[in-house]
């Protein structure tokens, strides 16, 4: 996929940790106030997660071991298709698209 959109893997991993920053200068804004349904829906997807995490840092780094694991073909094959999707957000970091 780094190839296809010419950005590096460490680039393409680097996006997908933290969408909000990429490309940035300026530290993202704080974080929103979580309310009672987004506790409710953190709550109910904990029962489909085989394994549950204690920090932030636990699943930031299982979800890059995931990551790491995805066939670079694969991940060619979602590039190609929908190629001009993903590089348009690529180019405008984070933002609605005009599709």
């Amino acid at each position: 996929m780094s190839r296809r959109i010419t950005r590096s893997r460490c680039c393409v991993r680097n996006y997908a940790r933290d969408t909000m920053a990429h490309g940035s200068a300026k530290p993202t804004r704080l974080p929103r106030i979580v309310n009672d349904r987004d506790e409710r829906s953190v709550r109910m997807s904990g029962h489909f997660l085989p394994e549950q995490f204690q920090t932030v840092g636990e699943l930031k780094d299982a979800v890059t071991k995931e990551w790491d694991k995805l066939q670079s073909s694969y991940l060619e094959s979602l590039t190609q298709s929908m190629s001009n999707r993903l590089c348009q957000v690529m180019q405008k970091f984070v933002g609605p698209t005009p599709y």
